[in-house]
């Protein structure tokens, strides 16, 4: 039952001293079709307010008891100056999702090569088979007609080439921009 823009704070029962805070974020990295490459739920770590780095929320759920049971004292979180550190997390959000941009455009090199050679090898090979059909069909239906044909061929294979190429760079290019949502804000159980 939270609004828009807004995120629980929750007290975890160990891994986080007084002062300290971890910012909870779903980042997502989509490509040119807006469907998600990327997805990752990671924390965003403090000390007062300064930032210390990212850490996975496996590690950080496993390393502060979260994936336990988790008892509400009914104890009110003091938050305010928990705003504060909303801008430099989404910062630091931000770089770590460029982090993991930069590996995935790494990973799908290759396999972006690959396939680029096949679509490559297809339309030699298409292109080929053309001209060959055109030098029989110039004995049958005339040079005039046969050329017709075979321009109209090429045409159509051009644009097929031409859009499965845009289609395997839009489906593995991601977006330089993540999308960030802030989920939740993890303090110690010590925080007063």
């Amino acid at each position: 039952a939270f609004g828009r823009h807004e995120a629980p704070v929750m007290r975890v029962p160990r891994g986080l001293d007084e002062g300290e805070a971890a910012l909870l974020f779903q980042g997502v990295l989509s490509n040119k079709r807006s469907q998600p490459m990327i997805v990752d739920w990671f924390v965003v770590l403090f000390k007062g307010e300064e930032a210390r780095g990212t850490e996975s929320l496996t590690d950080f759920a496993e390393r502060t008891g979260l994936t336990g049971a988790l008892p509400n004292p009914g104890r009110e979180i003091p938050g305010a100056w928990l705003q504060g550190l909303r801008e430099p997390a989404v910062e630091l959000a931000k770089e770590h999702m460029a982090t993991l941009r930069a590996e995935r455009r790494r990973a799908v090199r290759k396999p972006l090569a690959i396939s680029e050679r096949k679509v490559k090898a297809w339309r030699k090979s298409a292109l080929d088979r053309v001209s060959e059909i055109e030098g029989r069909q110039i004995k049958t239906l005339g040079e005039r007609r046969a050329r017709k044909a075979a321009d109209r061929r090429r045409q159509e294979i051009e644009d097929r080439f031409q859009r499965r190429q845009k289609w395997i760079v839009e489906g593995l290019s991601t977006s330089d921009v993540p999308y960030l949502r802030l989920a939740a804000v993890f303090v110690t159980t010590d925080a007063s």
